[in-house]
């Protein structure tokens, strides 16, 4: 098999748990778009899939990007319930 056959083939794609999507958000609460610290805080997703699951949420949320925004402020459950809809 040549590397470009290996390169052409993909993953069946693997769902975010609610976890990773807990820790996700809250990191970037914490750390900003510091998206290699972030994604240190979850070891089963490589940085790119980090930045884009946020871009993703934010695309379809407008999740609030200051560092000001308390965790009480975030309505988690309905993140969760929104991104099932999706």
């Amino acid at each position: 098999m040549s590397s470009c056959d290996y390169e052409n083939k993909r993953l069946p794609p693997i769902f975010w748990t609610e976890e990773e999507t807990t820790i996700l958000l809250n990191s970037f609460l914490r750390y900003g778009p510091n998206w290699y610290k972030i994604a240190e805080r979850i070891p089963t997703r490589t940085l790119l899939q980090v930045r884009q699951k946020f871009y993703y949420i934010n695309s379809k949320l407008n999740f609030p990007t200051s560092l000001h925004t308390s965790l009480e402020d975030i309505d988690f459950e309905n993140v969760y319930k929104m991104l099932q809809d999706s």
